[in-house]
């Protein structure tokens, strides 16, 4: 997969993906595990060009999220975040497939050699 890098005025973020995007998101949101990060986040699941606020407001935490695990230590309180993101028409498609396929591989290591 491509990556994604979001222009928030003058700057570049790559948006980092993987496990440790799930467990930034589990200590923010306060949850157990990666499953209950993973069905928080199927609140995006039904977007179709209309957002609602709690949507925009989790997909919002999520691009935070990426972005800090992408090692951006500085306030972005100053960025337009979801504004920026939306610049770009393919952006939440590119940005569902980044999150899933972070997801850890649920198939062990045994089942794959049979």
């Amino acid at each position: 997969m491509d990556e994604i890098v979001l222009q928030l005025g003058n700057k570049s973020f790559k948006l980092k993906f993987g496990l440790g995007l799930f467990r930034i998101l589990g200590r923010k949101w306060r949850l157990a595990g990666i499953d209950d990060v993973v069905l928080k986040l199927t609140i995006l699941d039904s977007v179709d060009g209309k957002l609602t606020f709690d949507q925009i407001d989790v997909l919002e935490e999520v691009l935070i999220s990426a972005i800090e695990y992408g090692g951006y230590k500085d306030s972005l309180t100053d960025f337009d975040i979801i504004d920026e993101f939306f610049k770009n028409p393919n952006a939440l498609e590119e940005f569902k497939n980044g999150l899933i396929d972070s997801l850890p591989n649920n198939i062990s290591e045994e089942e794959e050699g049979k």
